[in-house]
């Protein structure tokens, strides 16, 4: 049974892409879901793991691929010629949403640079493992710049989405947007220097997957010359990205999962991408789904009716089996709200997904309605090891684009006819 989910949705790629012959954002989808399928076949076949002590069980395989392909349902489409027909976006409301974003977001990095410079000047491994002890053996403290930068970045890191968007949408209908696509692709990366504070990988990760996801949704009505600039500037992230990446997997997995083969670093990124299916399957084969809590869910609704505080170390102690594993965003939902639940909760994600997709004139879509299409992206796209939005200073962003869009929406401009 271990092999059902990758044929599963191999298959599925396969049938996609064969029939409607483009490659899209659910393409992305069902290509990073099948390497870690795969990767679940590898993991479960390494001797040396206990992973493979795992009963994989039919009935996991077949929720677990029947409601990820409903998560996914929304961004199947048939074409890539569905963008814009028609700019009716209102460009001052949007250069002055962006020039805001881009200030707070250019403030949060600055205050933070010299400790971004002392992460890339030592260790960054260690800091995954222990920030505040690391930090004080090396004789570094935190300043009151830093203070308010590392402030900035908890609460606005998350309008990244919203940046990157906004990044697309400036080289396609903004009249000399280089200089604001640039900052506008600067402010973007500051979740990667939150993540930086805690020697982190995964919010890079999440924004390569938002970045390339915008190109694809985007890049049919790019400019060539806008392609060519996209191409040179990625690359020379991109190659940042790849040696903080590197420096990062060699200093925390170089002596683990290695058994004496000398090759802990691979290893671990298997296990990082191949363990959600293995933990989901022992999970929903081995619980017993007797309790519904919504704090991770709905993180912000749960304090106005609720008078418990939420505290998710508390919440994990009380968790009948590892909760640091990666069980996906799908196990996320089911420990938290059952199979029921998440069943109900993902027939109202289609409904609002499908519904924002038939808002549309004459075949197109505005720039506030993809905003909150790449909202409900993030869910599955960032979901692979987790469900990402499970706190209250997660979901300010989430909020914040659903404001943004409502604003795009009431200020359009109107054309007749």
């Amino acid at each position: 049974m271990i092999y059902f989910p990758f044929f599963y949705f191999l298959v599925l790629l396969c049938y996609y892409s064969i029939r409607y012959k483009i490659f899209s954002i659910g393409s992305i989808l069902l290509i990073l879901y099948t390497l870690s399928s795969f990767c679940s076949i590898v993991l479960y076949n390494l001797e040396f793991l206990t992973y493979r002590d795992s009963d994989i069980k039919i009935e996991s395989c077949i929720y677990y691929c029947g409601i990820l392909t409903l998560f996914f349902l929304p961004f199947f489409y048939k074409n890539n010629g569905f963008l814009f027909n028609r700019d009716k976006t209102n460009h001052k409301l949007f250069g002055i949403i962006s020039k805001s974003l881009i200030i707070i977001n250019v403030v949060a990095i600055l205050c933070s640079l010299q400790f971004i410079l002392f992460v890339f000047t030592h260790n960054p491994g260690s800091f995954k493992i222990d920030a505040a002890s690391t930090l004080s053996n090396l004789g570094y403290s935190i300043g009151p710049f830093e203070s308010l930068g590392f402030t900035l970045l908890g609460y606005f890191s998350g309008f990244y989405i919203v940046l990157l968007v906004f990044f697309f949408y400036s080289l396609i209908f903004y009249k000399n947007s280089r200089k604001l696509s640039f900052l506008l692709l600067i402010s973007s990366m500051t979740p990667i220097v939150n993540g930086m504070r805690v020697g982190g990988r995964v919010q890079m990760t999440y924004w390569i997957l938002i970045f390339f996801s915008c190109y694809i949704f985007f890049k049919n009505q790019l400019p060539a010359s806008e392609k060519k600039y996209i191409r040179k500037t990625s690359m020379v992230v991109f190659l940042i990205f790849i040696l903080y990446f590197a420096s990062i997997t060699i200093s925390r997995f170089s002596d683990s999962y290695s058994f004496g083969n000398g090759q802990g670093e691979i290893t671990s990124i298997i296990v990082y991408l191949g363990q959600p299916f293995i933990n989901f399957n022992n999970l929903f084969s081995e619980y017993d789904f007797n309790q519904i809590n919504l704090a991770r869910i709905f993180p912000i609704t749960y304090d106005i009716f609720s008078n418990y505080r939420f505290d998710l170390e508390i919440y994990r102690q009380t968790m009948p089996f590892d909760s640091t594993l990666f069980y996906g965003f799908l196990g996320d939902f089911v420990f938290d709200v059952g199979v029921v639940g998440t069943i109900i909760y993902v027939i109202g994600y289609l409904f609002v997904s499908f519904t924002i997709k038939h808002m549309k004139i004459r075949g197109s879509y505005e720039l506030y309605q993809i905003l909150i299409f790449f909202l409900l992206l993030q869910i599955p796209l960032h979901g692979l090891f987790f469900y990402s939005i499970w706190n209250k200073t997660a979901t300010i962003p989430v909020g914040g684009t659903i404001v943004i869009s409502a604003l795009l929406f009431v200020n359009r401009n109107r054309y007749e006819g």
